[in-house]
């Protein structure tokens, strides 16, 4: 079964599909517990992650495995508060959905991410599938010239833009009154 603290959620939801990537989750907890000095599952969490990973069904009154993987268009809103909070706080900005290509990073790492997750691009078309993610990450910012994900990192934040009213809600209005339709 394992230890609560380093069990992945696959664990927690249904213990009979477990397979070998739940070793991983467990040495990724192992990992982020020696570089953090905290757990990732404690005990108060055990049971959040449980509720990340089921649902419930209104209609049998069960609580059912769910995974639902994220897509592109999810990158709006914490592209959005990631360009925003850029510089503003005293932490580290991760960027945890709508990452399908190097494209996606890009656009994270220069509103200002420190991390970007590519969990669901990686489910969707297997682990190799990072080597064609950096690949295209690397040819992207030789193109551009840019020498490291530092010099790209924030770049385009709220805080560095030419025009930071960009970010604030009037011009969202704006692009709300001038959207057309396709085809319309």
């Amino acid at each position: 079964m394992g230890s609560p603290a380093y069990m992945s959620p696959e664990q927690i939801a249904d213990f009979d599909t477990v397979d070998g990537r739940a070793d991983v989750w467990s040495l990724g907890a192992i990992l982020y517990e020696l570089l953090t000095g905290s757990r990732i599952n404690d005990d108060e969490s055990v049971g959040v992650l449980l509720a990340m990973v089921r649902h419930c069904d209104l209609d049998t009154r069960q609580v059912v495995p769910n995974l639902e993987l994220s897509a592109s268009r999810e990158i709006r809103l914490p592209l959005l508060w990631i360009a925003v909070l850029f510089g503003k706080l005293r932490a580290g900005l991760a960027a945890t959905t709508g990452v399908h290509s190097a494209l996606e990073i890009v656009k994270y790492v220069m509103a200002g991410a420190d991390a970007v997750m590519t969990t669901s691009a990686l489910l969707s078309h297997g682990i190799p599938f990072i080597g064609t993610l950096v690949a295209d990450l690397g040819r992207w910012m030789e193109e551009r010239e840019y020498t490291s994900v530092t010099q790209m990192r924030g770049s385009m934040s709220q805080q560095r833009v030419a025009d930071p009213t960009a970010f604030q809600r009037a011009n969202y209005i704006r692009i709300l009154e001038g959207y057309r339709p396709p085809g319309g």
